[in-house]
């Protein structure tokens, strides 16, 4: 039986170099609605998931609805683990795989 469980789950992306030009990082912090955080030194980190917890069993089925660079796909490879997380607790249970056919 299959079973996912996040709990508290972020995950960040580092950007090097981002502080070289201001305007650039003025645009990153307007392209990523403000989600950029400094780290140690000159890296910049965007958070594409923050604090993200629920649980899925067995033939549950859900939908992923958000605009551009909202976490979906982050989300999904972190689920799948392909990604992973910054922090929080991530449980997989079973196989995890795609539901998704060529033309759907």
């Amino acid at each position: 039986m299959a079973h996912l469980v996040f709990e508290n789950v972020s995950v960040r992306y580092p950007i090097y170099n981002a502080r070289a030009q201001s305007l650039r990082h003025q645009f990153m912090r307007i392209a990523t609605g403000g989600k950029i955080a400094a780290e140690a030194g000159q890296t910049v980190a965007v958070t594409a998931l923050d604090d993200v917890s629920f649980e899925l069993k067995s033939g549950d089925a859900i939908g992923l609805v958000g605009h551009n660079g909202a976490g979906k796909s982050t989300l999904l490879r972190t689920m799948a683990g392909i990604y992973t997380q910054d922090s929080g607790r991530i449980l997989r249970e079973g196989r995890i795989a795609t539901v998704l056919e060529i033309g759907s």
